[in-house]
C-alpha cells in the first residue's frame, strides 16, 4: 500500500517483498564506489549481512 501511495505521488518506486529479493537486486544493480544505507525497523540490518555474506 505504501509502494502505491508513494508511486501515485509521480516518485518511482521498487517494492520487494523479502530480504532475499532485495540482497539479489542490490547485487545485480549496485556499481563500484556506491554505498548502500538500509534504513528500518526491526532487522534490516540482516540485508546488509546477507549481501556482504554473498561478497
Amino acid at each position: 500500500m505504501l509502494a502505491d501511495a508513494v508511486e501515485k505521488n509521480g516518485v518511482d518506486v521498487v517494492y520487494m517483498k523479502d530480504f532475499e529479493e532485495i540482497v539479489k537486486y542490490i547485487d545485480e544493480n549496485l556499481s563500484e564506489g556506491d554505498v548502500v544505507i538500509t534504513m528500518g525497523a526491526g532487522d534490516v540490518y540482516k540485508i546488509g549481512e546477507e549481501f556482504l555474506a554473498q561478497l
